[in-house]
C-alpha cells in the first residue's frame, strides 16, 4: 500500500499480488481477503477498474465467509466504486 500511496502503483501490484499468494499458500484467509482488498484498491486508483472487479469479488466473498462484515462492507464499498468506474469509462 505504500508503494500505491508513494504512486508506484506497479510497485505496489506486484507486491500485493505476492502477498495474495503466499497468504493463500499459508491458508490465511483473513490476511488473503485483505491482500486481496488492497490488490482491487491499487487497480482501481490506477484507473484499472475491469481489474479490480474480480479481486474485491474475491475479498468480499473470503470476508462473508469469515464473518468479518466490517470486511464485507468496505469491499462492497469499493465494488460499488469499481462499477460506477466501469460505466463512466463504458462506450
Amino acid at each position: 500500500r505504500a508503494h500505491g500511496r508513494l504512486g508506484r502503483t506497479g510497485e505496489a501490484q506486484q507486491a500485493l499480488t505476492r502477498a495474495v499468494r503466499n497468504f493463500e499458500e499459508l491458508g490465511d484467509r483473513w490476511w488473503m481477503a485483505r491482500s486481496l482488498r488492497y490488490l482491487g484498491e491499487a487497480y482501481l486508483e490506477a484507473g484499472d477498474c475491469a481489474a479490480a472487479l474480480p479481486l474485491l469479488g474475491q475479498a468480499q466473498d473470503i470476508y462473508r465467509s469469515l464473518g468479518n462484515q466490517a470486511g464485507v462492507g468496505r469491499a462492497l464499498e469499493l465494488l460499488r466504486r469499481a462499477q460506477e468506474c466501469l460505466e463512466r469509462t463504458a462506450p
